[in-house]
């Protein structure tokens, strides 16, 4: 096989891959979204362990994919889907949170108060450690059948991926540009640290408000 042709049987593989992810671009997988999670199962033959949100259904995708065995136990029993939502007496309006939301389903502006785009958001969890004032909770999706069809969850994860992508791409521009990342950069975090500052938050919350 030519270099040209490996190379675009890799990239094709990698596709592929990453279509079997749920797209939330939580990080908790350890890399900084479900596309760079991809391509470390390709490159690197990493875990197909890695992904909590996306449960016991992704991991037979991912060995189905990659042609590795079917895993055996549970690992990651899966996540009932959920969303952001902003408590408007709290919110004073800091950006924190649009600029720590990797799909920007976040929309608001400085000193004003901010509202989450539900269609948008993944629930990926990463505007409550963001927030100074821990006026974000996560509310559990209420979906019928038609919306928890594989259909649906594959046009939800498309429209995730396209956002993220986008976001992404603005953000290398600004740098370019040398107007600095303008977002809260959590790619340092392990997904064990990650993981941590998110539910920090969610523990400030309960004892905030005394649940």
């Amino acid at each position: 096989m030519s270099a040209h042709a490996a190379e675009t049987a890799r990239a094709a593989l990698i596709a592929r891959v990453d279509a079997c992810l749920p797209q939330t671009q939580c990080r908790r997988c350890g890399y900084d979204g479900c596309l760079p999670y991809a391509q470390a199962l390709v490159e690197q033959g990493v875990s197909i362990d890695g992904c909590p949100p996306g449960g016991e259904r992704v991991r037979h995708a991912l060995a189905r994919a990659l042609g590795r065995p079917q895993p055996a136990g549970i690992v990651h029993a899966g996540e009932p889907p959920v969303v952001a939502r902003v408590e408007d007496p709290d919110c004073i309006g800091c950006t924190k949170c649009i600029q720590a939301c990797p799909v920007d389903a976040i929309v608001g502006a400085a000193g004003l108060l901010h509202g989450v785009v539900a269609a948008w958001c993944t629930g990926c969890g990463l505007c409550l450690p963001a927030c100074p004032t821990d006026c974000i909770v996560l509310e559990p999706v209420a979906a019928g059948a038609e919306e928890d069809s594989e259909h649906a969850a594959a046009a939800r994860a498309a429209q995730a991926r396209a956002r993220h992508q986008a976001l992404l791409e603005r953000r290398a521009r600004r740098a370019e540009a040398g107007d600095g990342p303008g977002y809260l950069d959590l790619a340092g975090c392990s997904a064990d640290e990650l993981g941590e500052t998110v539910l920090a938050a969610v523990r400030r919350r309960q004892a905030r408000d005394g649940t």
